[in-house]
């Protein structure tokens, strides 16, 4: 059975953080969306997409007060990985 962070490892590119920080395995923060939208299950009724957007609004939020995931814009590009606990 794979962990539910399989897929944000797997996609994954090796990033150092800060530049000059550990290496870790970063994503495009619209990769993670698009894996938080395919998991995402409604309550069936309701706008979907809306209820996705407020989830994932919600989810990020929490991941980054929590201390769960980092993130940082690199060359234009945001990112996100875990942080081991």
């Amino acid at each position: 059975m794979r962990s539910p962070e399989y897929p944000l490892i797997e996609k994954g590119a090796d990033h150092r953080v800060n530049g000059d920080g550990p290496i870790v395995k970063a994503v495009s923060v619209m990769v993670a969306r698009s894996i938080h939208a395919q998991r995402f299950v409604s309550a069936g009724d309701g706008d979907r997409d809306a209820a996705e957007r407020q989830a994932w609004r919600r989810n990020f939020a929490k991941a980054r007060q929590a201390n769960l995931i980092g993130a940082e814009t690199d060359k234009g590009l945001e990112l996100v990985w875990l942080i081991a606990a």
